[in-house]
């Protein structure tokens, strides 16, 4: 009994990991290119300071050779010189949908790793033309031999179809379902649940569950959402679960809102233990009646790793509707960046996050674009008031 006792308070005393904090910047002018250092505190761990791949298609080249990075594939991704997505971009990626059926328009990188966190910027322009909507956004699929994948599939509300997200051939028989909206009779995995899962009720609008779809999640208002000619960010943070365990996670966020979290999910059992990479980052066609029109692509990003750096319109992670993401080129206590400042302005005031490698973001620090550190002063003391801007 003593025992117990003494171990319980042992527990009750062992603090709780620490979110990380970004507490200064150290070095640099935050402007586009520049290198820019900050101190951090737990800033938790990251093996590799550099994401797998990271490529904004400004070297002029859609190639397997990023700007940081390679890539497996680029498929029919080619550059593109038009409908650039902000003042500092001068290419980008682009694939045509012809209605043929079967087309790739992105890239695949990565080997099979229990973490990922993926993102694409995408534009389409007006004349662009849904029809059945069977257009794969993500797809993360293992390079072996496993069917566990899981595709990433809004639709459309169109009168044959309804928006969803979608996972195919995933071996697993639990069920997630809760709510008063059955989903379609059938056997396999429905991670639904009505009141979290609907995504129209993240944009405001009130959900109809009447006739969802077997392993989907209804968001009718994509095409709504998501609208033509705007570019528009799709982020998702992906963690297999350990084999015939429900702890897998998934988060997906479109324009910086949260559509889709999960963290009791089994993505892999005794007879489909594979874990898997980034098959599909952009969009895959799969039949002639999908959609018709050409497709843009920017900033792409994948890492086995949620630990990143990113930019933002809002104090908190979870409030920006516009953020950038930042490559790393040292990670820690001291934490270095190449500032991609994207679409904010020159002198935008702005927030810097640091989220650490099991998903949690820093607070936002403060920043300014065209603004930095203090710079080392020497003799006659510091000036005093104002903000520091490299001059």
């Amino acid at each position: 009994m003593r025992f117990a006792t003494l171990f319980l308070i042992f527990l009750s005393v062992v603090p709780a990991l620490a979110a990380p904090e970004i507490t200064a910047l150290t070095s640099g002018i935050v402007s586009h290119g520049n290198s820019v250092s900050f101190s951090v505190s737990a800033p938790g761990t990251k093996s590799t300071a550099a994401p797998v791949a990271w490529d904004n298609l400004e070297d002029g080249v859609c190639s397997t050779t990023a700007t940081i990075g390679t890539w497996s594939s680029v498929n029919a991704l080619q550059i593109s010189t038009v409908n650039q997505r902000h003042s500092l971009s001068t290419r980008n990626a682009t694939a045509a949908f012809v209605a043929a059926g079967d087309e790739h328009g992105y890239f695949t990188g990565g080997s099979d790793s229990p973490r990922w966190f993926a993102q694409y910027w995408w534009y389409i322009p007006s004349n662009f033309q849904w029809r059945g909507g069977n257009i794969k956004m993500f797809r993360f699929w293992s390079t072996g031999s496993g069917t566990n994948n899981w595709y990433f599939l809004p639709r459309p509300g169109t009168a044959t179809g309804h928006g969803m997200l979608a996972w195919d051939e995933m071996p697993l028989t639990s069920n997630y379902y809760s709510g008063t909206c059955p989903p379609d009779a059938g056997t396999g995995w429905y991670p639904l649940t009505q009141t979290d899962d609907c995504v129209d009720a993240v944009f405001g609008r009130s959900c109809n569950c009447s006739d969802w779809l077997a392993k989907g999640i209804e968001w009718r208002g994509f095409d709504t959402d998501m609208p033509h000619s705007t570019w528009h960010l799709f982020q998702v943070e992906w963690g297999d679960s350990d084999v015939d365990t429900a702890n897998g996670q998934l988060r997906i966020w479109a324009d910086g809102r949260l559509i889709f979290e999960k963290t009791n999910l089994t993505t892999r059992t005794t007879s489909q233990p594979s874990q898997k990479r980034p098959k599909e980052v952009g969009w895959y066609n799969s039949n002639t009646t999908d959609a018709i029109g050409d497709l843009y692509i920017d900033d792409a990003y994948i890492d086995n790793s949620w630990a990143r750096v990113e930019i933002g319109d809002a104090s908190t992670y979870a409030a920006c509707t516009h953020r950038e993401i930042q490559p790393i080129t040292v990670w820690g206590a001291t934490t270095t960046i190449t500032v991609n400042q994207g679409s904010f302005a020159n002198d935008a005031s702005a927030y810097l996050f640091l989220i650490d490698d099991t998903g949690a973001p820093s607070p936002g620090y403060s920043i300014t674009f065209g603004t930095g550190a203090p710079p080392i002063h020497r003799g006659g003391g510091a000036p005093s008031g104002g903000s520091w801007n490299g001059q």
